[in-house]
């Protein structure tokens, strides 16, 4: 071992020899002699080689003495930085319910462009039905039989004086050119308008047209425009009674007094009647079931306009309606029309034609 350490001082003794050699200058940068300072190097070196031997039994490696690191102080940074408030470990925070939002649904707008009404005529009429002989009704040849239509004054005008029922195109049944109206009607009203016709005396199928007429002479009628004619039709050839059924067919005449136009002096007392029959199919209560006026001229007695049924009325039954009646005072033809109803519902309609000398 102590061999060892020599061989070793001895190489390090010759690696700074050489190394001075080579060295421009024979003193360093701080001007000591170098090989002076090699000497003492070598000498330092063995000293320690004598004075501490290693132990001949030890096999540790002599521990690092660490170097003291000075520690210089620095400067405290100033953070820029926003100081975060961090919530205390304890202490959660306090969360708020939020309301729910409701969904309102969006309304699609529909933009309809604008409509400009056609002008209401000042005369026009909606045909309601047919009160009396429906079309193709059988007529025996040669007999006369009353057309009536239910009507409804659906311009912007009223239906007053001058205003008539007239026959306008086809076959005229030999009825009246015209037949003022019996009543004044507003717009809105309906009213039955009646025509006594006779049928021809050849078999076969007839239809004459009718329209109104006002005032001024000019003709109008049904439809949009208020210039279609209404129209009656019948069959001439099969025996057949001549009735008043109402528009529902729900009664039919057996007899009336007095008979179709009539002649009476002006203001003479007389009966007015009207036997019918229960068609209906079902019983006529006198619970329900009224007699009313419905149009025409008032030549009945006293101010009443409406009467309760004063018995149920089987189907098959019969029912009689009479009115204590006077004759107007001024010379003409007049038409008078009752009905039989249920409710806004009619059961029959009733008409009466008088003519007065």
């Amino acid at each position: 071992m102590k061999k060892t350490f020599f061989l070793i001082n001895s190489l390090i003794i010759l690696v700074l020899v050489l190394s001075a050699c080579n060295l421009p200058g024979t003193k360093g940068d701080s001007g000591v002699d170098i090989q002076t300072s090699v000497a003492q190097t070598v000498n330092a070196i063995n000293y320690q080689t004598q004075i501490v031997p290693p132990a001949a039994t030890s096999t540790e490696i002599p521990t690092e003495i660490p170097v003291a690191t000075e520690v210089i102080p620095t400067e405290p940074v100033l953070s820029t930085a926003t100081n975060t408030v961090v919530p205390s470990a304890t202490t959660q925070p306090t969360l708020t319910k939020q309301p729910t939002a409701t969904l309102v649904p969006t309304t699609a707008i529909t933009i309809v462009p604008s409509v400009t009404a056609a002008p209401v005529p000042c005369n026009r009429a909606d045909f309601l039905g047919d009160v009396t002989i429906p079309d193709g009704t059988s007529i025996t040849a040669g007999n006369q039989f009353v057309k009536t239509w239910r009507l409804k004054n659906s311009g912007s005008c009223t239906w007053g004086a001058g205003y008539s029922l007239a026959f306008h195109s086809g076959t005229s049944m030999n009825g009246a050119a015209s037949t003022a109206l019996a009543a004044t009607v507003a717009p809105g009203q309906t009213i039955d308008v009646s025509v006594t016709l006779q049928a021809p005396s050849t078999d076969g199928t007839y239809t004459g047209y009718w329209m109104l007429k006002n005032a001024s002479g000019g003709f109008f009628g049904i439809g949009v425009n208020g210039d279609k004619a209404f129209w009656v039709k019948i069959v001439v050839g099969t025996t057949a009674s001549v009735t008043t059924t109402a528009v529902s067919g729900k009664c039919s005449l057996v007899s009336q007094s007095p008979a179709l136009y009539d002649s009476f002096p002006a203001n003479a007392s007389f009966d007015t009647r009207w036997k019918v029959k229960n068609t209906s199919g079902s019983t006529w209560s006198s619970a329900s079931v009224d007699i009313k006026y419905v149009s025409g001229t008032k030549w009945f007695e006293g101010s009443t306009t409406s009467y309760d049924l004063p018995s149920d009325v089987a189907d098959g039954g019969t029912y009689e309606l009479i009115l204590d009646s006077i004759a107007p005072a001024t010379a003409g033809t007049y038409t008078m029309t009752w009905g039989i109803y249920s409710g806004s519902t009619s059961l029959c309609t009733l008409t009466s034609i008088i003519k007065v000398k």
